[in-house]
């Protein structure tokens, strides 16, 4: 068990969502078309766009995580790694991963893992930390304090990690985040 399946419960308790509307604006929602939040952890985002998508798939390596979002009415769950998806290439319209990307063992490989999976014309949209704070740079270096394994980029060292054919790639800061969106290419 990791510390992600004992704060799992923790996850639920908040279950609001601050910036609904940017969300679905950056992501380009409602999409006819499946959603895949990567990360996603108890489905707490995902739930709250669970309508806006013809289907809504929670991935996040903790059993703990997963299994409280597999309860939600709307969305199905699966444990998996971001860097090793168990979808068919094309298989989701648009891919989402919220405050999760500073987790992930592998980031560029977990990049290349959201393009395959994301069909063409699809959208990836990654919601981070901005790194280039002071608080986000503590707040790091506690994480990783607590073996969390954290690694925060600053918005432009994302971009240049996914190095694909034909990406198109926006960054934007609301608040203490730093948004950045991949459009991959229609066929």
């Amino acid at each position: 068990m990791d510390l992600f399946d004992l704060i799992a419960p923790l996850f639920d308790h908040s279950s609001w969502l601050e910036n609904r509307e940017e969300i679905i604006s950056c992501a380009g929602l409602p999409v006819d078309g499946w959603l895949l939040d990567a990360g996603g952890g108890t489905g707490r985002v995902a739930f709250a766009l669970r309508d806006l998508a013809s289907g809504t798939v929670v991935a996040d390596p903790s059993r703990g995580m997963v299994r409280r979002a597999g309860v939600k009415q709307g969305l199905n769950a699966t444990q998996a790694r971001a860097e090793r998806l168990p979808f068919a290439s094309g298989t989701f319209a648009r891919v989402i991963m919220v405050d999760a990307f500073h987790h992930v063992f592998d980031q560029a490989e977990t990049l290349r893992e959201l393009w395959r999976v994301t069909q063409p014309g699809g959208r990836i949209l990654l919601i981070e930390p901005d790194a280039r704070r002071l608080t986000v740079r503590v707040l790091s270096l506690v994480e990783k304090a607590l073996f969390l394994r954290s690694r925060m980029r600053p918005a432009d060292e994302m971009v240049a990690l996914l190095d694909q054919p034909g990406v198109r790639a926006n960054v934007k800061y609301i608040e203490t985040s730093a948004w950045v969106v991949f459009d991959k290419p229609a066929v």
